[in-house]
């Protein structure tokens, strides 16, 4: 990832997916990176596929998706690169322990706004009610509303896995209505 040479293969592959899908924007929403990868490397071949793809303008937004463990990669990519990247779709649904009560979020809230600073920060959950790290969408949301002064929206991971009912993504839309 040192070199230019994986930026330049991906903005090219994105370049034409995104051409035709007719979409514009990409998340950077990496689950797992290669240890052997230093933040720095990872930084600068991310940042350099941003910064091509919005040069080009291919895209016109680009959000990152960090994780606890990923945190020392995606804090230096935003760091380096907060100029070119839009949104911090923080997963909240990947915490270590997952957050209980409102205060539990307000506080995991704040630590991320700590780490990335001056970022407009997406608060996400999991749709789906039975997966590992859900947070209680009650919780999730008297938290986002309490603090809808302070972010930039949410986001629910992933509409393929929600219930046939997509009940957090209706119940998202009900919640962000009373904010407006």
């Amino acid at each position: 990832m040192g070199d230019n040479t994986w930026a330049d293969n991906a903005s090219k592959t994105l370049a034409d997916m995104i051409d035709s899908l007719n979409i514009d924007g990409i998340d950077i929403h990496y689950s797992k990176v290669d240890a052997s990868i230093p933040p720095d490397a990872f930084a600068h071949a991310v940042g350099n596929l941003i910064k091509d793809l919005k040069e080009k303008q291919v895209i016109q937004i680009a959000s990152i998706s960090p994780t606890p463990t990923l945190d020392a990669y995606y804090n230096k990519l935003y760091d380096d690169h907060k100029d070119i990247i839009d949104f911090v779709n923080y997963r909240f649904y990947d915490l270590d322990v997952t957050p209980a009560t409102v205060v539990d979020l307000k506080k995991a809230i704040k630590d991320v706004k700590t780490k990335y600073q001056s970022a407009k920060l997406l608060v996400g959950n999991k749709t789906n009610d039975n997966s590992k790290g859900k947070i209680l969408d009650d919780v999730f949301f008297k938290t986002y509303i309490q603090m809808s002064f302070q972010l930039h929206g949410i986001f629910g991971w992933s509409a393929d896995e929600s219930p046939n009912t997509f009940q957090f993504e209706n119940d998202a839309q009900e919640e962000l209505k009373k904010i407006k």
